[in-house]
């Protein structure tokens, strides 16, 4: 009867060890869950990727008014030349 109880009391010491071993300590728990604030931001985000585009808007009007100037260029001389 000893023996069976000892024995009992010994594999309840060892399972409660392996069981305390194998979780973390609240020290450490509480480092996984606290993030700073640039992570929170991050994980919030549901944007892949942000493109900011800037119009210039000298550069487009010389090309629409260089455009415009070769059309017209093209167009009265095919009409010259098929007269």
């Amino acid at each position: 009867a000893k023996r069976s109880a000892e024995a009992k009391k010994a594999a309840e010491a060892k399972r409660s060890f392996v069981s305390t071993s194998r979780s973390l300590p609240s020290s450490a728990k509480s480092k996984t869950n606290k993030q700073t604030v640039s992570d929170q931001r991050r994980d919030k985000k549901n944007e892949f990727l942000r493109v900011t585009v800037y119009l210039n808007y000298g550069k487009i009007a010389l090309i629409l008014i260089i455009g415009v100037i070769l059309s017209a260029i093209l167009v009265s001389s095919v009409v010259f030349l098929t007269n």
